[in-house]
């Protein structure tokens, strides 16, 4: 993920998707949108660091389409997204 001045990454343009998880595999909070909007701190689903309470979530009943874009304060951080269909 990009790190601080580089902005937020693109990580999967929209698909038709009916399971949406995000896992943060990271030392560092990680801030990530599925609406297609800029990742930004302080926005959108904040993701704690990995092994902690809030590292990850689900959806599976109103899942959202649109492009996933994430955003970490720290350079080197890492997200895991699992989609179906």
């Amino acid at each position: 993920i990009a790190g601080p001045g580089s902005g937020a990454q693109t990580i999967r343009a929209p698909i038709s998707r009916r399971l949406l998880g995000f896992i943060n595999d990271s030392a560092n909070v990680i801030y990530c949108r599925a609406d297609g909007e800029n990742a930004v701190e302080n926005e959108g689903l904040r993701r704690a660091a990995a092994g902690t309470t809030g590292d990850r979530i689900f959806f599976d009943r109103a899942v959202p389409t649109g492009p996933l874009r994430c955003f970490s304060v720290t350079a080197g951080s890492r997200v895991l997204i699992i989609e179906g269909r």
